[in-house]
This record gives C-alpha cells, sequence and structure tokens, in this order.
C-alpha cells in the first residue's frame, strides 16, 4: 500500500509485473500515476488519483478497482482479462472509461456513482461477467455489443431515460439466455440504486443466481508517511 503521503506527486515504475496486491490512496490530490511496462498484476486498487496510465497491462488475476479518484479518462488499450471483478465507484470527474481489448471479467463488473458518465461504450469486446453486472448514475446510454454471458444479477438503474437501452437488453434475460440472474432496468430514476435495490431505491430482499467467485488472500505492500519516490519504488522492487 501506498498511503498518507500528503507531499508524494508521482508515481512512476518501471514494473513488469506485480505479484502482491497494491493500493494506493490518500496521498497528494494531483498525484500521478504511471506503470508504462506494467503487463501482469495479482490486485490493484487506485484511490484519490489524479492521473493513471498502464498502456501495457494486459491481465489482472485478481480485482482491479478505481475508488473516488480525479481523472477524467481511464484506458487500458490491452487488458483482456479480470479474475475477479472490476469497479468504478464514485469517480465524480470521470467521463471516459475505455477498455478496448476486455473480453472477461472472473467477477462483478461495477460502474457506479460516476456522475459524469453519459455514455457506457468502452467495453466493446466484453463477452463474460463471471458475477453481477451492475450499473448505475446518469447514464443516458450502454453498448456491449460482444456480450455473450451474465452469471450474476443484471442492474442498470439512470437519472435519464434509458427506454432505448432497457428495450435492447431485456429480451437477453432468463435462466437459459445470455442474463442468467436477477433482470433489472430503469431510468428516470431519483435515486438511482445498486444491483438488490427496486427502481424505487427500497432494497428488494431477492437473491440473485449465478457463480460465487472466491478471493484469494493476497499480502499488500504498505508504504505510508513516505515522502520521496525513491523510498516508494525500492519498496515496491523489494516485494517482487
Amino acid at each position: 500500500m501506498i498511503s498518507n503521503n500528503p507531499y508524494l506527486q508521482e508515481v512512476n515504475m518501471q514494473l513488469g509485473n506485480i505479484s502482491n496486491a497494491l493500493a494506493i490512496e490518500a496521498n497528494g490530490r494531483n498525484i500521478a500515476v504511471t506503470f508504462p511496462n506494467l503487463e501482469w498484476a495479482f490486485n490493484i486498487t487506485l484511490r484519490n488519483v489524479s492521473e493513471i496510465s498502464m498502456p501495457s497491462l494486459a491481465a489482472v488475476n485478481g480485482s482491479l478497482g478505481f475508488y473516488s479518484n480525479f481523472f477524467e479518462s481511464v484506458n487500458a488499450p490491452n487488458l483482456t482479462t479480470v479474475g475477479q471483478s472490476l469497479s468504478f465507484v464514485s469517480n465524480q470527474k470521470l467521463n471516459n472509461a475505455s477498455f478496448p481489448q476486455l473480453t472477461s471479467v472472473g467477477g462483478g463488473l461495477q460502474i457506479a456513482n460516476n456522475t459524469n458518465i453519459e455514455k457506457i461504450d468502452g467495453f466493446p469486446k466484453l463477452q463474460t461477467v463471471g458475477g453481477a453486472l451492475d450499473f448505475y448514475g446518469n447514464f443516458s446510454d450502454v453498448a456491449l455489443p460482444s456480450l455473450m454471458d451474465v452469471r450474476g444479477a443484471f442492474n442498470l438503474q439512470s437519472s435519464k431515460d434509458l427506454t432505448n437501452t432497457c428495450n435492447h437488453f431485456q429480451p437477453l434475460s432468463g435462466q437459459n439466455n445470455v442474463i442468467k440472474g436477477t433482470y433489472s432496468c430503469s431510468g428516470g430514476e431519483s435515486t438511482p440504486g445498486g444491483s438488490g435495490t427496486l427502481p424505487s431505491g427500497t432494497n428488494s430482499g431477492s437473491g440473485t443466481s449465478g457463480s460465487t467467485t472466491s478471493s484469494s488472500a493476497s499480502t499488500a505492500v504498505t508504504i505510508t508517511g513516505a515522502t520521496g519516490l525513491l523510498g516508494v519504488v525500492a519498496a515496491i522492487f523489494g516485494m517482487l
């Protein structure tokens, strides 16, 4: 973990892989994170980051999560698989998420409460979601042209009109269809909510079908209170 370094403005690591869980959070508000050569990672969590670049990332065995960041765009042009969950939550400036080669997410795919995202269309090759697909926010369109298998719940809720989007996905729902779990799609909501809530915002209490994914135990790198990048890099290299 790289955290609580208020003067840290840049993390630039020439790593090829990350075999432990890496979390970067609560550092300088304008921190830029760059992994130019990173191809494989076990687990990555980013919070309170202003810029992120990972052009070579091809696979994440565990989970990849973006929470409460400040960047407007996040791109992973070569990422093809995420073994567990992929999450984008409460990134208030985010208006674009582009993962053009991503084909499979082993766990859940969540895009939630990113108020500037108006259209979700950055996953053109996504075929399989092993857990729930859970999108809620202010978007008016969702395009997943290659989607073939969602094994958990499917939830789309937005403050905008989703008539066309819901009309597209509803015929794909059903136990032996593309969307195998509980299906929910609703636009014009005053308080869009996540999977397990009714469009009215009250908890549905209903179960969802689909596979259950397990989480592997992980050992995190912890670096707190550091003010220099050399200490960060040295500690990370020591763990690999």
